[in-house]
Formats: structure tokens, C-alpha cells, sequence
């Protein structure tokens, strides 16, 4: 098998596709992955842990196409399942920020590391939170309870920080089932209830007229959700009316 010294050097040298008519297209890790023909010829050529521009393998876009036999077959070749890209994303982070949960669930049943955490301190589970993918959320939750109340690095928020922020209803009911706690506050000494508005009653977008990036049903039912908890930890913590 082919090995070389640099990213450089990789770009080079990847192999061709040819294709009717005589053009040809050069190979990259992310084209790879669209048909089990090219990525066997890819991964026998170069390996399972080569990487691209973006320091991704075929396993990380394997995880980003939700493409699980190829997910598979490049764990069969040899490929790292916890492999980390230039920001620090490993392979399952990719699959729960896609919003795949087959692929979540196909990457943890190989050992994949749900506490991984990216350059800014985020774990899958606070990328699947953001995310909005509830099913992604739940399954994670489900194998590593344990990340339910981790916090990203950066903020020290919470996966129910990230999901109220957006307005994720189902992805802070599936928190909450888990066992997430309303009651944590980030480095700015906020719940998750105080993330509900923040970016709709952002200065900024009220001189530009944004559109609400949380919708007022999605603000009414994430209160509903989280109200009673933060109510229960924060005897002083006021609540906006709606």
C-alpha cells in the first residue's frame, strides 16, 4: 500500500475516475463514499485513514452521507473511529451534526467515543443538540447517559443550553427524558429557559427586521418544557410573559 509524507503529496497523487466520453475526475476521501466499487478501489490504493484538505477520512464522510455500509466497510479496512478532523471532529461528531442516526448508532456500536470532544469543546451530543436531530440526541443519550450534563468548553453550556437556544422542542424532550438538568448555568450564568429569546431579542436583528429565528408556538412549547425545572432550581430566576 502507498504511503505519503503529506498532505501535498496526497493531493497529487489521488487516483482518477473515468467516466463516458474519456473525462476523468480526480478521487477525493468525500467522493469515495458514493458507491462501495470506488471506495474498495480508493481504500486499496491509499488506506482507510488517509485524509484530505479538511484532515476527514472516508469514515467522517461516510458518517456526513449517512452511508452506512460504506461506514462498514471502511471500519472492515482499517479506518480509526475515532479519527479527528482539523476542528477536532471525530467521525461520530459528523454523524450527529447530519442528523443521522443510523450512522450514530452504526458508529457506537464500534466502540466510537461519545465524550470526543471538538476544538471548541463540544461533544456529539451538544452537535446532534444543535443540530436539531432528536433522534440522534435520544440514541446518544441512551449509550452514554453519562454526557447527558457535560459542558461544551467554550461556553460551559449544555446539550439543553444549544437545543433551547434554537428552539428544538423535540430535542429537549428527549434531554429531559434522559435526565438533563434545567438547572446548570453556563459562563454568562445562564439556564437553558434564558437561551429561549436571546437571539430574537438580539439588538441587531431588531434594526435589520430579522425574522424570529425561533418561531412564537416553538418559544411557548420550550417554557412549557423547561418552566416547572428551572422554576424548581432558581427561586429568584424571573419569567418573560409570552
Amino acid at each position: 500500500m502507498k504511503r505519503f509524507g503529506s498532505l501535498a503529496s496526497f493531493a497529487c497523487l489521488l487516483p482518477f475516475a473515468s467516466f463516458a466520453g474519456g473525462s476523468k475526475e480526480r478521487v477525493t476521501p468525500a467522493m469515495a463514499v458514493r458507491d462501495l466499487p470506488t471506495l474498495s478501489d480508493f481504500l486499496d490504493e491509499y488506506g482507510a485513514n488517509v485524509v484530505d484538505g479538511t484532515g476527514q477520512t472516508v469514515l467522517h464522510w461516510a458518517a456526513s452521507a449517512g452511508a452506512t455500509e460504506a461506514i462498514d466497510y471502511s471500519l472492515k479496512q482499517g479506518a480509526n473511529v475515532d479519527k479527528l478532523d482539523l476542528e477536532g471532529r471525530s467521525p461520530l461528531h459528523i454523524a450527529a451534526l447530519s442528523g443521522h442516526t443510523d450512522a450514530v448508532n452504526r458508529l457506537l456500536e464500534r466502540n466510537a467515543d461519545p465524550q470526543a470532544r471538538d476544538a471548541s469543546g463540544a461533544t456529539p451530543l451538544h452537535r446532534a443538540a444543535l443540530a436539531g436531530s432528536a433522534g440522534c440526541v435520544a440514541e446518544l443519550a441512551r449509550a452514554a447517559p453519562e454526557t447527558v450534563d457535560l459542558r461544551q468548553h467554550r461556553t460551559d453550556g449544555t446539550a439543553l443550553h444549544a437545543a433551547a437556544y434554537l428552539g428544538h422542542v423535540r430535542v429537549i424532550e428527549e434531554l429531559l427524558k434522559a435526565g438533563a438538568s434545567p438547572c446548570l448555568r453556563d459562563r454568562r450564568n445562564r439556564l437553558p429557559i434564558d437561551r429561549w429569546v436571546e437571539e430574537d431579542h438580539d439588538e441587531v436583528a431588531r434594526i435589520v427586521e430579522e425574522a424570529p429565528v425561533v418561531d412564537k408556538e416553538n418559544r411557548r412549547a420550550v417554557v412549557s418544557l423547561l418552566r416547572e425545572g428551572s422554576r424548581a432550581c432558581a427561586q429568584s430566576h424571573g419569567f418573560r410573559d409570552l
